[in-house]
């Protein structure tokens, strides 16, 4: 997460990224809600990387702000009736979108309202 927004802000085509099966998926939900253009998979011998080709709009990052809410110290749990008007969205989501690890895998935070279903803030991307 932290070399994507880096590489936003230094405005790269392309980073590379550590390769993990949270990643992975945290990737899969950015190339749906469009704020990257694509992933791949590379090898370098025994060690396994990301490849992430970064997405621009008018001269302008389509990736403004993305951080981690819940840590491993500190876990942030939010219920579907506090998604829409709990403090952390009114606090950091101005025009971006929230991750939630749910039951149902990770969804953002308009698709777990609508499924009915709450679980640990993972992060918030604008």
């Amino acid at each position: 997460m932290a070399a994507i927004s880096v590489g936003s802000a230094r405005r790269k085509i392309k980073i590379v990224s550590s390769s993990n099966k949270l990643g992975s998926i945290i990737l899969k939900v950015f190339l749906e809600l469009g704020y990257i253009r694509g992933f791949s998979l590379i090898k370098f011998g025994s060690i396994k990387k990301q490849l992430v080709y970064l997405k621009y709009a008018f001269s302008r990052a389509s990736i403004r702000r993305a951080f981690a809410i819940s840590t491993p110290g500190d876990k942030c749990y939010m219920k579907h009736r506090n998604i829409f008007g709990g403090s952390i969205n009114n606090n950091v989501s101005s025009g971006g979108f929230i991750v939630l690890s749910t039951s149902r895998g990770l969804l953002t935070d308009l698709e777990a309202f609508m499924v009915g279903t709450g679980g640990e803030v993972m992060l918030f991307i604008g």
